[in-house]
């Protein structure tokens, strides 16, 4: 059976990642540095914390580009896979239900129960859809090239099941502080919370990079077997 749909599809999932990739490491470093530059700032910034928060803003509006990019590249490389192998199909429902749960979450405000409600919702979408993502690509290497993409495989899965569980775990926990009476264990569950999250943001990243590595290999994989004539048809 030829994967050409397939190919084309992992290639635009890898640049997808990518880009949520860079957009996600912005992210991460536009926050200090803003909290730097407002630092002890006074009434007016300095000309040097002025360019700091200039190139703040500039990171926000790449990263957010960004962003929107993957989102419409991720779609895309699912529903041109789907072609060849249906199973892509859960992982498209999984990213609309995210999608909406999103969207839905804009018109809460930060702390509410529709928030906290949005965002486990938004963490169980993402994590039953890319690890549905992983699990067909694997199948289809296994089945058709047997070569070593399930060790990437593995690795991506169960650093993914950790991270978003964790996340799953935590956004319960600051959801169920608001029906505590006593005030020294709301206070404790917030800040096991915050630094919960804090360390799952790391997770992330990290469980970001490996699934790109994953979906490199496998792009790999696939464009090598079209070139010896193993399987994949060229496609555009």
């Amino acid at each position: 059976m030829e994967y050409p749909n397939v190919a084309v599809g992992i290639k635009r999932l890898y640049n997808s990642q990518l880009f949520i990739l860079i957009s996600t490491i912005l992210i991460t470093i536009n926050t200090p540095l803003i909290i730097f530059a407002f630092e002890d700032s006074g009434a007016s910034l300095s000309l040097s914390r002025l360019l700091l928060v200039l190139l703040g803003i500039l990171m926000i509006i790449v990263s957010t580009i960004l962003f929107f990019i993957s989102y419409i590249t991720n779609i895309s490389g699912v529903i041109r896979s789907s072609k060849d192998e249906k199973a892509f199909r859960l992982s498209l429902f999984w990213i609309i239900i995210t999608s909406l749960a999103g969207l839905s979450s804009v018109f809460f405000d930060r702390g509410s129960t529709g928030a906290h409600l949005a965002s486990i919702i938004i963490a169980v979408g993402e994590l039953f859809a890319t690890s549905n993502i992983i699990r067909v690509i694997d199948r289809i290497a296994n089945r058709k090239y047997a070569l070593e993409v399930s060790n990437y495989a593995f690795s991506s899965l169960h650093l993914l099941y950790i991270t978003y569980s964790t996340t799953i775990l935590l956004q319960i926990i600051a959801f169920s502080v608001r029906f505590l009476n006593s005030e020294t264990a709301v206070i404790l569950l917030e800040m096991l919370s915050k630094a919960g999250l804090f360390i799952c943001g790391i997770l992330k990243l990290l469980s970001y990079a490996i699934y790109l590595r994953f979906l490199g290999k496998a792009k790999t994989l696939f464009i090598v077997s079209k070139n010896t004539g193993d399987g994949c048809a060229s496609a555009s």
